[in-house]
């Protein structure tokens, strides 16, 4: 009956029963945490809202700003839906944001965009304690609940993220990713490489790393915020160290998780762009459905992650005695441990 890897039950019913290291399915747990979100309308409708209002009042000042720049071309009718529309080449609105300082500038849209990030931490710890801690509350007022008790280790993580981001882009176009073009390219200088195409291979996989550490860098502050919600911890550095650790263990699973909720999220504006484009889609109910896919997959993501991080961390704990037989097993006589 002696096995290495039976457990104590071995003993009671005579069967070894093998300890096994359970793996959740990573899309299966990442669907679940999107039919979490899905079925709270009360919880991502509002969100949406809040996302719609955001976004007019960062495009409003843009079109004004651009509207006042360009005022000297509104006698030309033909290029008059071009300017309605907001059509216009991107040097142009380079050379507005130089030389007006208004709403157009991208200074002047810093604090918006600091507040949709704060935003952001706390409707990543409302989804994680939904998930984990109050799976029958469907309401906002639990789900803001829930993320002002995480909001501030939350941001604590986002100090820490902004630290990663910022090494990420040093590594890749500071003095790392100089010195490396320094060995790619004659003196350093782009204009004097051998071929446009190794310009363009470079160029693509130094955008390809980039992309790949901001990804990373994500990952593993989402998976310290699951962290702290399982487990209640309050220290944001070791929940990043914690975090680390499982994104060692569990890497692949955890890409495809996180990978999965981004490759949907990109099929349904592709889908989006295909109804407007071929069946001529109402712009505005894109405007307002968009939005609302966004908000539901983003918050199953981080549910599905917190979901899966908790399964793992409970599979772990009830993980039996490698060599449990062995010591269930009654001494006999003429053993070493005889008295």
């Amino acid at each position: 009956m002696s096995q290495p890897t039976a457990n104590f039950d071995a003993a009671a019913s005579g069967k070894p029963r093998v300890a096994r290291d359970t793996k959740p399915p990573a899309l299966g747990t990442l669907f679940a945490g999107i039919g979490l979100a899905l079925a709270r309308p009360r919880v991502w409708l509002p969100l949406t809202a809040l996302v719609v209002l955001l976004g007019l009042v960062a495009s409003y000042p843009v079109q004004d700003a651009a509207q006042g720049s360009f005022a000297h071309v509104a006698g030309f009718e033909q290029d008059r839906g071009l300017i309605d529309t907001g059509i216009l080449p991107r040097w142009m609105f380079d050379d507005q944001g130089r030389e007006d300082g208004g709403m157009g500038s991208p200074s002047a849209l810093a604090p918006l965009m600091l507040l949709v990030s704060l935003l952001g931490v706390l409707f990543a710890g409302g989804w994680m304690e939904i998930a984990l801690h109050r799976r029958k509350d469907h309401g906002l007022i639990a789900f803001l609940g829930g993320g002002g008790q995480h909001f501030f280790p939350f941001l604590r993580l986002w100090v820490v993220a902004l630290a990663g981001y910022a090494l990420c882009t040093w590594f890749v176009y500071g003095l790392p990713g100089d010195w490396l073009k320094e060995q790619l390219y004659p003196a350093g200088n782009p204009e004097r490489a051998s071929s446009e195409s190794r310009v363009r291979w470079v160029d693509l996989i130094y955008s390809l790393v980039y992309l790949w550490g901001l990804l990373k860098v994500e990952i593993i502050i989402d998976l310290a915020r699951a962290n702290l919600v399982a487990t209640g911890h309050r220290s944001a550095i070791a929940a990043v160290f914690r975090a680390l650790g499982f994104w060692i263990k569990r890497w692949w699973a955890c890409l495809v998780l996180v990978g999965g909720g981004l490759l949907i999220e990109a099929a349904v504006l592709f889908f989006a762009i295909s109804l407007y484009d071929f069946l001529a889609f109402p712009l505005w109910a894109l405007a307002l459905l968009l939005p609302a896919a966004r908000v539901i997959l983003r918050g199953g993501r981080q549910a599905g992650l917190a979901l899966y991080y908790q399964q793992v961390s409970d599979a772990g704990r009830r993980r039996p005695l490698q060599n449990a037989a062995l010591l269930a097993e009654p001494i006999e006589d003429g053993s070493a441990w005889r008295g």
